[in-house]
This record gives C-alpha cells, sequence and structure tokens, in this order.
C-alpha cells in the first residue's frame, strides 16, 4: 500500500487479494512469467479477482529484474489486452496509476 505524489490518493497494490477493507480501492496484481504469459495472466485475473493485472515476461530483453525498463501487457476483466511498449519503469508506473485514477 503506498501513497502517489499525485492527488495525495492511496492505492493498494497487492496479489491475491479478493476483496479490499477500504472505502475506495482497486487491486493491481503481478504476473512474472517465463512462459504463455498472457494466458497464465488472465488465469489469475480471473481466479485472483484484481481490477487490473501487469503481466510481463521474465525473458524478454531489456526489461524485468535488473534491467531499467520493462514492456508490460496490461489486463482488465471484460477488456482487450493493452501491451505497452518497452518503456522506463518509471513510466510503466505512470501508465498503471493513469490507469487506476481512470477507475476512481
Amino acid at each position: 500500500f503506498f501513497s502517489s505524489r499525485r492527488r495525495h490518493t492511496r492505492y493498494i497494490s497487492v496479489t491475491g487479494v479478493q476483496t479490499c477493507a477500504l472505502p475506495i480501492c482497486v487491486v493491481v496484481g503481478f504476473a512474472l512469467e517465463t512462459n504463455d504469459v498472457l494466458a497464465h495472466a488472465e488465469q489469475k485475473l480471473r481466479a485472483k479477482g484484481p481490477d487490473f493485472i501487469v503481466a510481463n515476461d521474465a525473458r524478454e530483453p531489456g526489461a524485468g529484474f535488473g534491467a531499467t525498463t520493462n514492456r508490460v501487457t496490461i489486463l482488465a476483466p471484460g477488456k482487450p489486452a493493452e501491451p505497452l511498449p518497452l518503456m522506463s519503469k518509471d513510466a510503466v508506473a505512470e501508465a498503471i496509476l493513469d490507469r487506476i485514477e481512470a477507475r476512481l
């Protein structure tokens, strides 16, 4: 759970939470996968029930742990997968926050 600089809003960011005790929250799950990235992320989206899953491929060059950039796909129930281009991890965080704010 962290506070954003934007609008002093608090967000909860965990994987595996089905409900939230806060009056308003958006649950974001993260799926770092090594194969069948979208299929496994979609399974987690259905099984765990977050508002979003941010999926990335651990084998992607220039992405994941030890890199300053990442390439992710954002999945939400009932919406098409939204692949983002390779970008800085700060830009990925901003893109996630933009989608969270749009839900509030």
